[in-house]
């Protein structure tokens, strides 16, 4: 595991730096458009600008796998590597360990939650709140107040879910050689090499 992640640690470093940019961008988006809701008395702004943030970066998810599985299309042509329709998944999961970890962690202490103040409430606080911000494009979700610590932890795992598949879809549509819904990048093919 450790050599493919060596392997594949471009693709997914591309992935993380996508998934911070995003987040970064999305927290500054979201806070300020549910700032500009509530002086208007009206959050549609601030689920637009969610459901936005989440698109764009399901469309940097789609670039960046749809690239390798093209790139893999090639070596996979010419022998050099064997197909596995599963990389972009993988990718993704690696890429987004720690909020799995922390979502995983929120939902284990979530079940032990108590009326009064303990270790075990600060633990589940601490990796809510990482849960939250680390995902900053669901924001528009996760802020919502659910009916039980469990039910809100759940939260934080299951937006995981929409990008893995993105990542795997994407990655298996570069592979089979399928167009890429975007516009590719012109390369400059006259460079000279030195």
């Amino acid at each position: 595991m450790i050599k493919y992640i060596k392997e594949n640690l471009d693709s997914i470093f591309k992935l993380f730096i996508n998934h911070m940019g995003m987040m970064i961008f999305s927290l500054v988006v979201l806070l300020t458009s549910k700032l500009i809701s509530s002086k208007m008395n009206n959050n549609a702004i601030f689920y637009i600008m969610g459901a936005i943030s989440v698109l764009m970066y399901f469309s940097l998810i789609y670039t960046a796998m749809w690239e390798k599985g093209a790139q893999d299309k090639i070596k996979i042509d010419g022998g050099r590597l064997n197909k596995n329709i599963f990389s972009g998944l993988y990718f993704y999961l690696i890429a987004n360990a720690i909020a799995i970890f922390a979502g995983v962690v929120a939902l284990i202490f979530s079940f032990f939650i108590t009326k009064e103040a303990s270790f075990v409430n600060d633990v589940y606080a601490v990796f809510r709140l990482i849960s939250h911000y680390y995902n900053g494009m669901y924001m528009w979700i996760t802020q919502l107040n659910f009916a039980s610590p469990v039910i809100h932890s759940l939260i934080y795992i299951a937006v995981i879910i929409p990008g893995t598949l993105v990542a795997f879809v994407s990655y298996i549509l570069g592979v089979k050689g399928f167009k890429c819904i975007f516009p590719e990048p012109k390369r400059d093919h006259n460079r000279r090499v030195r």
